[in-house]
């Protein structure tokens, strides 16, 4: 998933220091840097269109996907990897699936139960968002049955001040890179259309849509082939 990213933005000037790339898992790097992380998930979920669907605020969305991210950190602390600015401030966290695979109903369930019924807008939404959480787990084990492991993008933000600098067009170009030297097709979701935009950019192709209802906005899954790496 991820918030408002636009399609156009590029790096301005010179890359500063805090903006440099940096590759790591949970193992490797510091509580102070995964805190950092979590703490950019907090902010950087306004105006996303399919989480505004369920849930009341942009606040209650970003404690949804940092606590997601903390359970998928925790649970496979050597396999999640972190592409993030110096800084932290600008993330992609992906993670090999279904090897490093953390169903989402049961974590919604277990962790979050609290936060669901206070924040859904609705208890109709808060049934049709556990259920397009199911859903999604059944349409990610179909991708590995067709593709084998595969490179799954769980989250692509940047904190608000510093959106709309390239930063997540450059991590994501470097997280890309990395699948291919693998042979990896990866897989994410698109919950907006200036997003669906950046992620064709990266050779992503739209899979499925999903849109269980007239009102709920669409959240546009897919997926991209590995390149063929040239051995000259």
């Amino acid at each position: 998933m991820d918030p408002q990213i636009s399609p156009t933005a590029a790096p301005l000037g010179p890359i500063r220091a805090e903006d440099e790339i940096r590759v790591w898992t949970p193992n490797e790097g510091n509580q102070s840097m995964l805190e950092s992380v979590y703490n950019a998930h907090l902010l950087a979920w306004d105006n996303d269109p399919v989480l505004d669907y369920f849930l009341k605020s942009a606040a209650a969305s970003g404690r949804m996907i940092e606590r997601g991210t903390r359970t998928a950190c925790s649970a496979h602390p050597g396999g999640v990897r972190l592409y993030t600015t110096a800084s932290e401030q600008s993330s992609v966290v992906t993670m090999p699936y279904p090897s490093c695979k953390v169903p989402i109903v049961p974590a919604l369930l277990n962790g979050f139960l609290g936060l669901l019924f206070t924040q859904t807008r609705t208890w109709v939404r808060m049934a049709r968002l556990l259920y397009m959480c199911d859903h999604l787990d059944r349409l990610k084990d179909q991708m590995a049955k067709e593709h084998g492991e595969y490179i799954y993008v769980w989250t692509c933000c940047t904190t608000p001040s510093l959106q709309n600098r390239g930063l997540c067009n450059r991590l994501l170009t470097k997280a890309c890179a990395d699948a291919d030297t693998k042979g990896l097709w990866m897989y994410l979701e698109a919950t907006s259309v200036d997003n669906r935009r950046l992620y064709l950019r990266h050779g992503f192709t739209d899979w499925q849509t999903l849109k269980y209802v007239e009102d709920m906005p669409p959240m546009q899954l897919m997926k991209r082939a590995p390149k063929v790496l040239s051995t000259e």
